[in-house]
């Protein structure tokens, strides 16, 4: 049996694949653990890793460093880290966490 931190996050990357299939990407889903190369948690939006994170303790360089990591790993071409907000369970009410230069990436191939 999993801890109730494992549980934790395993139902906020549900609610993550979920959130996105009902906004359009019909292929986002839940990347289960077990691999050796951590690719992030969510798959199927092409060049695009989603570490997901549930934690009371906030740590954003941690959590900024081991994106950077699963992009390598998932030869992405970018990522976001997805921080549930405590006291909501509204996916969209979230927070989408990334480095201000991937930001800009984003900016500029959107055509800004």
């Amino acid at each position: 049996m999993s801890t109730p931190q494992k549980r934790k996050g395993s139902a906020w990357e549900l609610a993550i694949a979920k959130y996105l299939v009902d906004k359009g990407w019909k292929f986002a889903e839940r990347r289960l653990a077990g691999s050796m190369i951590d690719k992030g948690d969510i798959y199927g939006i092409i060049g695009c890793v989603i570490e997901a994170k549930n934690e009371k303790r906030i740590d954003l360089a941690g959590y900024l460093k081991e994106l950077e990591t699963e992009i390598a790993n998932a030869k992405a071409a970018t990522g976001v880290v997805m921080l549930k907000k405590r006291g909501t369970t509204d996916v969209g009410e979230a927070y989408a966490v990334m480095p201000i230069r991937r930001w800009v990436e984003l900016m500029k191939e959107a055509g800004y």
